[in-house]
């Protein structure tokens, strides 16, 4: 065996692996090295509840299995009723984390691995969660008790009673509230001012109510206050029983907002304002040595092909013959082909049962998450395998049908003789070969290229 053969041997064996190199980069690039097609995918198979999981379980361990997430103290008349402090906190990160927060997030993620953007988008600011833990808290753990702030600051003097008794009476029903006001007026004796009685009302409740509530924040003061009033205006004044409860129910939602704040500020103390994807309580490990990967494999995807190119311009270099270098570039896609499809049919079995062994560790299905991404990733290693073997069956298919004489009439359009064939003729059958040239300079260099034929074995032209 001389040494071109050994030579042409080593570039195609270089050139498969090139080749198969090639297409597994490209492949990957195209999908698991993709934000677009993760996203893309994580939409399709539904799976951001798997997604979220991990900040679920950071929120959790912070909100619901660590301290109380309830203010230690409450304005008067609110009562904080138990609640599922596990339910509030996986509804408020999925109300914050949503698919728009998630896609954004995975697209930040990829963008520092690719080395887009720098580590800041690695840390995901936590406000949104506490702001809907706090906003479901608010609106489904507390009581606000209208009746009971009725007696803040003591039951007035005089023949105008604003307490709670008169409160529960007036919002009870249209009904009760009228009755309510009709006995209160005939309790009253005749001749009786029922509007200077109701400022005087007014002038005693404020202090009272200011004296009490005095530790509170004045929005407090003024929901009581406005409580009151509008329980003095029923009694004295020709207020509405739909009027009245819209007037409560105002002063209830001052009250609620002021019990909100304060459910906030004792949530900003148990729960950190960011988490870092990569941090402790994060999801992602690793996450520096991944990106010198990522980035390591985003050189490659270009210098592979282009190495590939290069080694079939060795081969053509090493033979002169565009017969051989056709016929080695085909074999090199073939087998390289093969390779790729039979790498992607013994890794799709592996990766099946490598999921199945994360959901039963993790009790859940993130494994399926990443298995779906990845059988996206092997389906296209498959379908480029095919384009890329397909490729190697047309050009043996050329050199087939150059070295027949199938394509005379091409290279006479093209301006060059018919390739010299190795086939008889009917009148001289014994002949092993019949060459005809008629480009000028073809046959001026023939002597020359018949000496880098004969280490090829083929009567072919340049």
């Amino acid at each position: 065996m001389d040494r071109t053969t050994i030579a042409l041997a080593v570039l195609g064996v270089l050139l498969v692996g090139a080749v198969a190199g090639g297409s597994t980069l490209v492949a990957a690039e195209r999908t698991v090295l993709d934000s677009g097609y993760v996203t893309g995918t994580i939409a399709a198979d539904d799976r951001y509840e798997e997604i979220r999981a991990p900040f679920v379980t950071t929120v959790r361990e912070r909100l619901a299995e660590g301290s109380d997430p309830v203010p230690e103290t409450t304005p008067p008349g609110i009562e904080v009723r138990p609640f599922d402090r596990e339910a509030f906190a996986e509804s408020a990160v999925a109300e914050a984390f949503g698919p728009a927060r998630i896609d954004d997030t995975i697209e930040g993620m990829y963008g520092y691995l690719h080395g887009r953007q720098g580590r800041e988008v690695l840390t995901l600011s936590l406000d949104d969660v506490k702001a809907a833990y706090a906003r479901r808290v608010t609106e489904e753990a507390i009581d606000i008790d209208a009746a009971a702030l009725a007696d803040v600051g003591g039951e007035t003097e005089g023949p105008m009673a604003i307490n709670g008794t008169t409160v529960e009476r007036l919002r009870a029903s249209e009904s009760s509230y009228l009755e309510t006001r009709a006995d209160f007026r005939e309790s009253l004796p005749d001749g009786t001012d029922r509007e200077a009685l109701a400022e005087r009302t007014k002038a005693d409740i404020e202090p009272a109510v200011a004296e009490a509530t005095a530790d509170e924040e004045p929005a407090v003061t003024e929901a009581v206050i406005a409580i009151q009033f509008a329980t003095v205006d029923a009694l004295a004044g020709d207020l509405t029983y739909e009027t009245y409860q819209e007037r409560i129910d105002d002063a209830e939602a001052d009250l609620r907002s002021v019990a909100g704040d304060r459910v906030r500020e004792r949530i900003d103390e148990l729960a950190p304002e960011t988490i870092a994807l990569d941090g402790e309580d994060g999801p992602v490990r690793n996450i520096d040595d991944t990106r010198a990967i990522v980035g390591t494999l985003d050189l490659l995807v270009w210098v592979v092909p282009a190495v590939a190119l290069g080694l079939i311009g060795l081969v053509y270099g090493l033979t002169r013959s565009m017969w051989t270098t056709a016929r080695t570039t085909g074999g090199a896609f073939l087998t390289a082909a093969a390779i790729c499809v039979l790498i992607a049919i013994l890794a799709g079995d592996a990766i099946a049962a490598a999921v199945d062994d994360t959901s039963a560790a993790d009790g859940g299905d993130f494994g399926a998450v990443i298995g779906s991404i990845v059988d996206g990733f092997l389906d296209a290693l498959v379908v480029q395998s095919l384009v890329v073997a397909v490729l190697g069956v047309v050009l043996f298919g050329v050199v087939w049908a150059d070295r027949t004489g199938r394509l005379d009439g091409v290279r006479s359009a093209l301006g060059r003789g018919p390739v010299a064939t190795a086939r008889g003729t009917s009148e001289n059958p014994e002949a092993s070969a019949v060459t005809s040239v008629t480009n000028a300079t073809d046959r001026e260099n023939s002597v020359d290229e018949a000496d880098t034929r004969s280490t090829e074995g083929d009567d072919e032209p340049d």
